[in-house]
């Protein structure tokens, strides 16, 4: 299975998103994404390491999560 990133607008939002994933069942973990600073400011994102990540995204939009970019791959 592919990891997929979801790139969120703050360390804030990536712990808060990574908590209400595993609350859910989905395999994920916080991380820092040097690449992602320079274009969005922030830098942190939610790999999601199990379950369907599709799902994992709607989940986090649902809980208001604000979401900067999903990249998969």
């Amino acid at each position: 299975m592919a990891l997929t990133t979801v790139i969120v607008s703050s360390i804030t939002y990536a712990m808060k998103g990574q908590r209400i994933l595993a609350n859910n069942g989905f395999g994920s973990y916080v991380d820092r994404d040097i690449k992602a600073y320079g274009k969005y400011g922030c830098g942190y994102c939610i790999c999601i390491t199990s379950g369907d990540p599709g799902r994992a995204v709607e989940l986090l939009r649902a809980h208001q999560i604000k979401i900067k970019e999903v990249v998969t791959g």
